[in-house]
């Protein structure tokens, strides 16, 4: 014999046989007896628990303890700021009470331009600087109602190093080109 220790192994199931079609001198099939009951571990806690709150006289701090004192504790909550995407991609989200002020906002100064416009081709003689400024001018308020939009909500990232090439992005283009709309019809009225 070696001293070598031999592992145990449960006994193994005899293999299933298939079904027969019962005949007169067979009686029917068995169904296969449940297999039995594996032995239970000792207490859990959560027994442990419903054991100290079926005692009676157990104070309440130990039963409200209990419950929680087998739980890992929790590790403050991270100071550290998320990580931006910060990919050049634009992605809508986020105001949309800012989007509908600025939305309120730029068809309330629409009102005017369009006005003058139309004052300035109904006139007897068109009037060249009242058409300029009002064509101008209506395009320019809803992409500058866009660009502050973008400005406000975040959403106007630089990258480090991109300088210039960032004014060709969506977000920062827009607000470039709604200001030079506005300060041309406002020159061109002039």
């Amino acid at each position: 014999m070696s001293d070598e220790p031999t592992a145990t192994y449960p006994a193994a199931r005899p293999a299933p046989t298939p079904p027969q079609p019962p005949t007169s001198q067979q009686p029917a099939p068995q169904p296969p007896a449940e297999p039995a009951p594996q032995p239970q571990p000792a207490a859990a806690p959560y027994q442990q628990t419903q054991q100290a709150q079926q005692q009676p006289g157990t104070p309440l701090s130990e039963l409200l303890h209990d419950a929680t004192q087998y739980t890992e504790p929790v590790g403050p909550y991270p100071t550290t700021p998320a990580p931006t995407r910060d990919d050049g991609v634009y992605r809508a989200g986020g105001r949309p009470q800012l989007a509908w002020l600025l939305a309120a906002a730029a068809v309330l100064f629409e009102i005017p331009v369009v006005f003058v416009l139309v004052r300035s081709l109904a006139a007897s003689g068109i009037v060249v600087s009242g058409v300029v400024s009002g064509l101008l001018l209506l395009p320019g308020v809803p992409l500058f109602a866009a660009g502050l939009y973008h400005l406000f909500s975040g959403h106007i990232a630089v990258r480090p190093g991109e300088g210039a090439a960032a004014l060709t992005r969506r977000p920062l283009a827009v607000l470039l080109v709604g200001t030079v709309l506005l300060v041309a019809g406002a020159m061109a009225a002039g």
